[in-house]
């Protein structure tokens, strides 16, 4: 948790939660469901997001939830890739200044958005093995310690 709490602060310094949003979409949003959408989109789970902000997981959850629908998302990854997509949060693995109306620019904004997807296909796929390789080591943990 002191962990957590260092990166907030560092991340507070930076003034990185100050960002100015870009997006009509941004306005739609609750300060409160903007700052969880933010939280959420640096890879914070819904825990970690209750604990840095000192409000309860439930509230995260509503927040997080409200922007589904807001954004028109049917799950988180969505919902991420949506508040990206129409600029109401800028995306944390990619450091471009864009120019206005550059067709470089967009080309640039095209291919952060397919790395971004791929690492979020990577990830799904990650975690798809894991839960393979803990569903094959259930039974023979269960053998072993049953005796």
């Amino acid at each position: 948790m002191t962990q957590l709490l260092t990166r907030s602060r560092r991340r507070d310094k930076a003034g990185t939660t100050d960002k100015a949003v870009t997006s009509d979409k941004a306005e739609i949003l609750t300060p409160r469901e903007l700052e969880v959408t933010r939280w959420l989109v640096e890879g914070y789970q819904s825990g970690e997001v209750a604990i840095v902000m000192d409000i309860s997981m439930k509230s995260v959850e509503v927040h997080a939830c409200n922007t589904m629908i807001k954004l028109g998302a049917g799950n988180r990854v969505e919902m991420v890739r949506a508040a990206i997509h129409e600029g109401i949060v800028p995306c944390p693995c990619v450091d471009v200044s864009f120019r206005q109306g550059s067709v470089g620019d967009a080309q640039e904004l095209r291919a952060a958005l397919k790395r971004v997807d791929d690492q979020i296909s990577s990830a799904k796929g990650r975690r798809r093995e894991l839960l393979e390789q803990i569903a094959a080591i259930g039974p023979n943990l269960a053998a072993t310690f049953g005796k």
